[in-house]
C-alpha cells in the first residue's frame, strides 16, 4: 500500500474514532443534542368571544397579522395559533403564518373547524354545547400543542373575566357583570356557559402535559380579560406557567394592542412577560388613554414566588391579633377594583393596603420583600379606566395583585367557595376565617 492510500486510511479512521466519540458522547446520558423538532416559541390564543366582545375579535386579530408582518420574527420557525369562536362562526382553530416565503403576506390558514361532523369522533364534546368548554378548550389546546411543539410555548386568554367568582353569581339576582369564557350561544340568563377558573385551571394543566419542553409549562400566561391578577387566581396557575401578565381591575373591550404586544412575545434577549406589559403600556396608557386620562393597570408575576409570598401571608395570619384584625377590617378604607360591577360588589382589595392595616412597620417589611419578589412589574396609570361611569377611579394604592379576606362585609357563600382555593390554606385564610363572627 503506498503512502497516499495509507494517509486516506488513516484519515478514514481517525474520523471514525471522532464520529464514534461523538456518538459515545451523545447516548451516555440518553440525551438527543437536538431534541426539540418544532418551533422555538409557540404562542397560542384563547379567543372565546360568542359574547359582548364578538365586535372585537376580529380586529385584535388583524393587529397580530400586522404585528407579524411588521416584525423581525423568523415566522418559519415560530408559530401563532388561535383557537377562535364569536357570534358568526363555528369553533375553529386559525394558524398566523407567512402565505409563500420570508416577505409573503401573513394570512390566515383554518387548521381545523368544530363541525358535527368532526366532532362525532372526539369524545365528550358536543357540537351544540358551547365552546367556553373544559372539554373543547382542552381538545382545541392538544391539536394546537401537539401539532406545533416548540422550545417554549406562551398562551393568552382572550375573553370576559372575573377571576375566582363562580358563575351561580352570575345569574338573577346577578351579583356580578362577567367570568372567563362567557359563551351566549347556549341561550339566554341562566343557561349561558362560563369557564369557571376551576376548569380554566383543569384546561391549562391538560395542554402542559403535550409539550415538548422540559418544564412542561407555558413561560407565559397573559390574560387580556378583567380582573385576573389576583392572589386567588393567579396562585391556581402558578405550576403551569413562568410569568403571568393580568390586571387587577378592568380591561377595556378592545383588549390588547396586538400588533406590538405579539412580536414582543417572540422577545429573546428580555422576558418576554415584561415586554409584553411594557408594550401594551407604551401604545395605550401614554398618548391612547381610554377615556379621559384613564389607562390600564397591568401586573407580571413571577409565578415561582408566589409559594414563598402564601408562607409568608400565613406566617402572619396564624397570629391570632393580626387574623381578627383582617375579619374586624372597615373595608371602606380600602383600595378596590370593582367599579365595573353594576351592582357595587366589592371584592378585589388592594392586597399591599390591606397588610399594612394590619402589620406593624417590621412586620410589613419582611411582607413587602415577598409581594416584591412576585410582583417583578406594576404598571399603574394615574386613573384606571371602568365601564361605569365616571369612566375612571383612582388607581392608587396599588401594589400590582388583588386581594379576597373572608370577611363579613359581602356575600358569606363566597367565603364556602373561596375554601375551595388552595390559595386558601396557604395563605392561611382559614385563620381568618375562624374569627368572622
Amino acid at each position: 500500500m503506498n503512502k497516499t492510500s495509507n494517509s486516506i486510511l488513516l484519515n478514514f479512521f481517525g474520523i471514525a474514532i471522532v464520529l464514534m466519540t461523538l456518538v459515545s458522547c451523545w447516548g451516555s446520558d440518553g440525551d438527543d443534542p437536538n431534541p426539540y423538532k418544532g418551533a422555538n416559541k409557540t404562542v397560542i390564543g384563547l379567543i372565546l368571544a360568542d359574547n359582548s366582545l364578538d365586535t372585537f375579535s376580529n380586529p385584535d386579530i388583524n393587529e397580530m397579522i400586522a404585528g407579524m408582518d411588521e416584525s423581525s420574527v423568523d415566522w418559519d420557525k415560530n408559530n401563532v395559533l388561535l383557537f377562535v369562536d364569536n357570534k358568526s362562526t363555528a369553533p375553529l382553530i386559525l394558524r398566523l403564518r407567512r402565505e409563500d416565503g420570508k416577505n409573503s403576506a401573513i394570512i390566515r390558514d383554518t387548521v381545523f373547524v368544530y363541525t358535527a361532523e368532526t366532532i362525532a369522533n372526539i369524545p365528550d364534546i358536543d357540537f351544540y354545547e358551547s365552546s367556553s368548554t373544559e372539554s373543547m378548550c382542552k381538545d382545541a389546546l392538544k391539536r394546537i400543542i401537539t401539532g406545533y411543539s416548540a422550545k417554549s410555548y406562551g398562551l393568552i386568554l382572550w375573553s370576559h373575566g372575573d377571576g375566582w367568582i363562580p358563575s351561580d353569581d352570575y345569574v338573577a339576582p346577578a351579583v356580578a357583570t362577567r367570568i372567563f369564557g362567557q359563551d351566549t350561544d347556549t341561550g339566554t340568563y341562566p343557561s349561558v356557559k362560563w369557564l369557571e377558573n376551576s376548569e380554566l385551571k383543569s384546561i391549562i394543566a391538560a395542554s402542559c402535559s403535550y409539550m415538548t419542553n422540559s418544564d412542561k409549562k407555558y413561560d407565559f400566561i397573559y390574560a387580556d380579560a378583567c380582573q385576573m391578577a389576583n392572589n386567588t387566581t393567579v396562585y391556581d396557575f402558578k405550576d403551569y406557567c413562568n410569568y403571568f401578565i393580568g390586571s387587577v381591575a378592568e380591561i377595556p373591550g378592545t383588549g390588547g394592542y396586538y400588533r406590538t404586544q405579539l412580536p414582543a412575545m417572540f422577545e429573546t434577549s428580555d422576558i418576554p412577560a415584561i415586554a409584553v406589559a411594557e408594550a401594551y403600556d407604551e401604545y395605550y396608557n401614554r398618548d391612547n388613554h381610554w377615556t379621559g386620562n384613564a389607562g390600564v393597570q397591568l401586573s407580571v408575576i413571577k409565578m415561582s414566588e408566589l409559594d414563598n409570598l402564601a408562607a409568608v401571608t400565613k406566617s402572619f395570619m396564624e397570629v391570632p391579633e393580626i387574623a381578627a384584625s383582617i375579619a374586624s377590617l372597615d373595608w371602606s378604607s380600602i383600595n378596590h377594583f370593582d367599579w365595573g360591577r353594576s351592582n357595587g360588589t366589592t371584592i378585589y382589595y388592594d392586597f399591599k393596603q390591606t397588610m399594612e392595616a394590619v402589620l406593624t412597620s417590621d412586620q410589613l417589611a419582611v411582607w413587602q420583600k415577598a409581594l416584591d419578589a412576585a410582583v417583578v412589574l406594576n404598571i399603574v396609570p394615574e386613573t384606571i379606566y371602568s365601564s361605569i361611569l365616571p369612566g375612571e377611579f383612582d388607581a392608587n394604592p396599588c401594589c400590582g395583585l388583588a386581594a379576597y379576606f373572608p370577611n363579613d362585609a359581602t356575600y358569606k357563600k363566597w367565603n364556602t367557595y373561596f375554601q375551595t382555593y388552595s390559595w386558601y390554606q396557604a395563605a392561611g385564610m382559614n385563620y381568618v376565617q375562624d374569627e368572622i363572627p
